[in-house]
């Protein structure tokens, strides 16, 4: 059973790979999961463990983990369709969210999300993005704001919203954490475009296609960002490619 949010149930994945010894070192999992954790949600946590990626995880028994150990090495995108297949058929979860091993949370991130998970409007939708990468959000040119005078209350941080997501390059960018209703995730993974990619790598950019082009579903990104990359070191070598560096980290992304 997917853990309660009043009336909704979520089920909660998250894919870990194994990294360098640099990147281990960092402690990477055990930094998203205890976040997780701060943030609030309660849900067991079922993490879908590349070979020898165990010892990064913290105390399950402290951590509420279900451990599944891969028992060959499956790479980013078949870990994901793998673990979101056992959430669909081990749960009866109305949402299934799958995150990776190096995002971290608001800390009042489980409090929007359980009112995001409980809005109608949100229930036809392909996924909530609650991880929202710049290149998700159109950009707007600066607006110079005169200084508040002395005296004057301090800004109010922006209200949290949920926006369509903007294709930058015609693509998604980003799959730290994707928050699915179960009807959509059931239609993804019967999509061709999902159900056959054969690559480890181009998860965001399937799953993203696959959503909004193949099947005609919206796909919303939390503004500001709910959840921030830590990851400096990518399992796939990404974090080498100059250019994509603007678009890791979470969009406005601020701890309440």
């Amino acid at each position: 059973m997917g853990g309660s949010n009043g009336g909704y149930t979520l089920a909660i994945g998250m894919t870990v790979g194994r990294r360098s010894e640099a990147a281990e070192a960092t402690g990477y999992t055990a930094t998203a999961i205890r976040s997780l954790r701060t943030a609030g949600f309660t849900q067991p946590l079922h993490v879908f463990c590349e070979p020898g990626a165990v010892p990064q995880l913290p105390p399950a028994d402290q951590c509420n983990l279900v451990v599944h150990a891969n028992a060959v090495q499956q790479g980013c995108f078949r870990n994901f369709r793998q673990g979101s297949s056992y959430l669909l058929s081990h749960t009866d979860a109305d949402w299934i969210m799958m995150l990776q091993d190096d995002g971290i949370w608001r800390t009042d991130g489980w409090t929007h999300m359980q009112a995001a998970l409980a809005a109608p409007p949100h229930q036809a939708v392909g996924y909530l993005s609650p991880y929202t990468s710049p290149a998700m959000v159109v950009r707007q040119p600066p607006v110079r704001r005169p200084k508040p005078k002395a005296g004057k209350a301090a800004k109010v941080a922006p209200v949290m919203s949920w926006r369509s997501c903007h294709f930058h390059n015609k693509s998604f960018w980003g799959a730290v954490a994707m928050c699915f209703p179960r009807q959509s995730l059931i239609q993804l993974h019967a999509a061709p475009r999902f159900a056959n990619h054969t690559h480890t790598r181009k998860l965001d950019v399937v799953v993203g296609n696959a959503i909004r082009r193949d099947l005609g579903l919206e796909i919303l990104v939390a503004v500001p960002s709910l959840v921030d990359h830590i990851g400096k070191w990518s399992t796939l070598g990404r974090h080498k490619l100059r250019g994509i560096q603007w678009g890791r980290h979470g969009y406005a992304f601020k701890n309440a």
